[in-house]
């Protein structure tokens, strides 16, 4: 195992250089990939991978816009509207329609490459299975059409028209099809598979396997024993004697970390996380754990965190107000952020904000007033709007105030503490004064009790119009984009706003919405500022699915401190990264806030571990559970061209570019381990940690 862990962490380094390229071409007559030059704004077109080539050097000043043109030449008549690609010395357009396409052959003028026909859309303006095509008209000649593109492109995606074609369709090849499965399971689960593709596409598409999706039940946590301290100190579970026949604290034993730790909720996540048939559940749950944050390191009891984590995951499709009162009652989240046991003011002691402040700046509204599409509201000074004041703070702690655990009776003793059953009210902790809020848009009156004013706060928060932009946009940035457009976020928080039958903050409406968005389906978008950098636990995750692991349960699989990716256990309340961490001025990219060299390493040292040989041959003590498998890719490993556009469509949607699988596959291709021929064992090991290890495979698009 040593031996190929030698052989690939090497390879890590020279990936992370290698530059972006075209897409790859499908079924149809002929493609082409768009190219935008940023010296002087011109557009060539890449028909092959010679064209493309000349495109492609490093400095050569252009770069991909995201166009694909596919052309279908259809001798039955179904696709019935012409189009014609022109070409006029290195200048490229396209006209549109019998009357402009002979204009176009105009020897004076332009020449007519190719002719390909486009289907209308139906009357009610649907393409159906086919895709729609948007057109930017040239600038000089108006029956020319200077750019074209096919795929859901919807208004105030920040692509300009000057002229859109709505009412032509063109069909969507195979190849199309498969790239946007797996796009839609990266941003749906934790990490797509063959199999996982192949379900998406029998079942009709997105809708389909979204809808099927939210009717899955929960995988379910097992419900860890709590920690028991009876009188003798002794806890009868975790016994142990020491040399000089003193009983060693509980606390300190192997028994009772293996009994009660955090670490038993981490491997089990892990565990159902590469296995659990409700992948976007559980990827949804994931999401809410990284905003609603309880840490291990603040309350490490497993039996607290599990219980926890469950609530998140059976409430993830829930309303936003039940999810948030969930969240404000758990025991867990009152000992994180310090509410449970929060007693009304009495002499010099106030109530403690901690729990109200974090609750309105990370779990609701933000602190500075939304426009829907997501861009802050400024003052006539030009300054952002603040949403409220210290005073709105203050008088939450004290809505808040009076909450306790709920009363346990263990078998003997005490228990260490409750932190399964919600929190209850202490009446004569909690202050029952009238309390005024957001400078009086909400009013409590004087006299309710603490549960009646818990629901009113966790009820208005939900229905505030900031928090349906800030959640909106904190969900597309998860699972999506860290920068999603304005009209993407406008779209999003309006289906959180009102699902269609007036229920606000219908999670269901809200995660279909993300993921049916014109800017989130398609093939994969290249854009410089679009795509996510996949967290760590999406890689790792991800790459235990692809080698079909089963049954993974040990602690060596636990990912190191390093790589910012101990699930349940971040540093604060704020994760293990910022939500407006920036990469450049106005550019966001919030897992990259916990991207750093270790990190990298650590991923490099820990995807070679999980490659170097199938997991049921570990010869670990004790031996590691679990069983994985490269027999798949092992049949591929004759072909490395061939095997690397397999793992790019597969796990990557198609997004990583001919110029990286070229220099992977021309690497492994070369390569000679202890100077004689790679096995195809080897080749298919090898090819997996290299794609996975690759920088654009890191970056979700």
């Amino acid at each position: 195992m040593r031996r190929h862990l030698g052989i690939f962490l090497p390879l890590a380094g020279a990936l992370l250089l290698a530059g972006a390229g075209s897409a790859h071409a499908g079924e149809p007559t002929w493609s082409a990939v768009e190219y935008e030059s940023r010296a002087t704004l011109e557009y060539r077109f890449a028909r092959d991978m010679s064209e493309a080539g000349a495109l492609e050097p490093a400095h050569s000043g252009w770069r991909r816009t995201g166009a694909v043109i596919h052309a279908y030449v259809d001798p039955e008549g179904e696709f019935t509207v012409p189009v014609c690609r022109a070409s006029a010395g290195a200048h490229v357009g396209f006209a549109i329609g019998a009357a402009n396409c002979p204009k176009a052959a105009a020897p004076s003028y332009v020449r007519a490459n190719e002719v390909f026909f486009l289907a209308k859309a139906n009357a009610a303006g649907s393409c159906g299975a086919n895709a729609p095509v948007w057109s930017l008209r040239h600038s000089q000649d108006k029956s020319l059409v200077a750019r074209i593109g096919v795929g859901a492109i919807a208004p105030g995606m920040g692509v300009a028209k000057s002229g859109v074609v709505w009412g032509l369709c063109a069909p969507k090849t195979s190849r199309m099809q498969r790239m946007d499965a797996a796009r839609l399971l990266d941003q749906g689960t934790f990490g797509p598979t063959a199999a996982t593709i192949d379900r998406v596409i029998a079942l009709g598409g997105a809708e389909r396997w979204i809808a099927e999706q939210l009717a899955l039940p929960a995988t379910r946590y097992t419900q860890y024993p709590t920690y028991y301290r009876p009188a003798s100190g002794i806890d009868p579970t975790c016994t142990y004697t020491l040399a000089d026949g003193t009983q060693a604290s509980p606390a300190v034993t192997e028994c009772a970390r293996n009994t009660f730790g955090p670490e038993l909720v981490q491997r089990e996540f892990f565990w159902q996380a590469t296995e659990g048939a409700d992948q976007l559940r559980q990827r949804v749950a994931w999401a809410w754990s990284q905003l609603f944050v309880v840490s291990g390191m603040k309350e490490g009891m497993a039996y607290g965190m599990a219980d926890y984590q469950q609530r998140l995951r059976d409430l993830a499709f829930s309303r936003f107000d039940e999810l948030l009162y969930m969240v404000a009652t758990h025991p867990m989240m009152g000992r994180m952020l310090d509410n449970l046991g929060n007693a009304k003011a009495s002499g010099p002691r106030v109530p403690n904000e901690n729990f109200a402040r974090e609750l309105l700046q990370l779990f609701t509204t933000g602190t500075v007033r939304l426009n829907p599409d997501g861009s802050t509201v400024l003052g006539a000074d030009g300054e952002p709007v603040a949403l409220y004041t210290q005073e709105t703070i203050s008088e939450l702690a004290r809505a808040m105030t009076g909450w306790v655990e709920a009363p346990s009776t263990p078998p003997e003793g005490r228990r260490s503490g409750n932190l399964r059953d919600a929190m209850v009210v202490n009446g004569y902790n909690h202050d029952t004064g009238s309390k005024r809020l957001f400078g009086g848009e909400l009013v409590i009156p004087a006299g309710l009790d603490a549960e009646t004013e818990m629901r009113r706060v966790t009820r208005f928060l939900a229905e505030h119009p900031n928090t349906a932009v800030f959640i909106s946009k904190y969900l597309i940035q998860r699972l999506v984009t860290s920068n999603p457009s304005g009209a993407y976020i406008e779209r999003v928080s309006g289906a959180f706003r009102n699902n269609g039958n007036g229920v606000v903050g219908d999670m269901r409406a809200v995660i279909t919405a993300i993921l049916l968005d014109p800017e989130a389906r398609g093939a994969y978008r290249p854009e410089e500022s679009y795509g996510r950098l996949r967290d760590n636990v999406q890689r790792y995750v991800g790459l235990l699915r692809a080698i079909e692991t089963r049954n993974f349960k040990d602690g060596n699989v636990q990912l190191p401190w390093t790589m910012n990716a101990s699930p349940f256990n971040a540093p604060t309340v704020f994760g293990f990264f910022l939500a407006d961490y920036e990469v450049d001025v106005g550019l966001y990219g919030p897992e990259f806030n916990a991207n750093r060299m270790s990190t990298v390493l650590d991923w490099a040292g820990r995807s070679a571990q999980l490659l170097a040989q199938d997991i049921q041959n570990w010869n670990f003590d004790p031996p590691v559970k679990g069983s994985s498998s490269v027999a798949a890719y092992v049949a591929m490993g004759g072909d490395v061209a061939g095997l690397f556009d397999h793992l790019n469509m597969t796990f990557a949607g198609g997004s990583v570019s001919p110029a990286m699988l070229g220099a992977m596959s021309s690497m492994l291709s070369s390569f000679r381990p202890w100077g004689g021929s790679a096995s195809t064992e080897f080749v298919a090991r090898s090819a997996l940690f290299t794609f996975f290890n690759s920088a654009q495979y890191h970056v979700q698009r």
